[in-house]
C-alpha cells in the first residue's frame, strides 16, 4: 500500500491529496493515460471518473493504486467493527454494565439537553439527583422548554 507509486498507462488510481484543487478531491478515482517528465518531475495524465483531466504532479500530489486504497479502507472498516464488537464483549463481562440500559441513559441525556437546563459538560449531577431534587432545583427558574422538562422529570428517578 504505497503512497505515490510509479504509474503505468492503464493503472487505476485514487487521489489522496491535491493542493488547491476542487475539481478532484480525496477518494476520486481515475485511469492513467500516460506520463511525461518536465524539469525533472514526473507528470501523469489522468482521466478522472468525474470527467476532469487534471494531471498529477509527482512532487506535490498524493495518490494510491485503487486496489491498495480499497484494501486500506476495508481494513479500517474491519478494525472499526472489531473494536465495536470488542467493546460490547468487554461491557458484557462487567456485571454492572451487563444489565445497564445504555439506550435509556442516552435518551435521558438528550432530553436534558433539549430542556436547556445545562450544557452537556455539566450533565453529570443530573444523572443521579432524581425527580424530587430536580423539580426542587428548577422550581423558580424559567425553562425554555417546559414540555421537555416534564418528560425529563418522568425519566429522572430511573436515571
Amino acid at each position: 500500500m504505497a503512497l505515490n507509486p510509479e504509474l503505468n498507462k492503464g493503472d487505476r488510481i485514487v487521489l489522496i491529496y491535491m493542493d488547491n484543487e476542487s475539481a478532484v478531491i480525496y477518494g476520486d478515482a481515475g485511469d492513467v493515460l500516460g506520463k511525461s517528465i518536465f524539469d525533472g518531475d514526473i507528470i501523469y495524465g489522468i482521466k478522472w471518473d468525474n470527467g476532469s483531466q487534471l494531471k498529477l504532479l509527482s512532487d506535490t500530489d498524493k495518490w494510491m493504486l485503487e486496489d491498495d486504497f480499497n484494501e486500506m479502507i476495508n481494513k479500517k472498516r474491519k478494525l472499526k467493527e472489531n473494536n465495536r464488537d470488542s467493546n460490547f464483549r468487554i461491557a458484557n463481562r462487567i456485571p454492572m454494565l451487563k444489565h445497564f440500559n445504555h439506550r435509556f441513559l442516552y435518551e435521558y441525556l438528550l432530553k436534558l439537553r433539549e430542556t436547556g437546563i445545562v450544557n452537556m459538560m455539566g450533565a453529570a449531577p443530573y444523572l443521579w439527583i432524581g425527580r424530587d431534587r430536580l423539580e426542587h432545583e428548577m422550581k423558580y427558574r424559567d425553562l425554555p422548554n417546559e414540555d421537555a422538562f416534564e418528560e425529563l422529570l418522568d425519566m429522572a428517578d430511573q436515571a
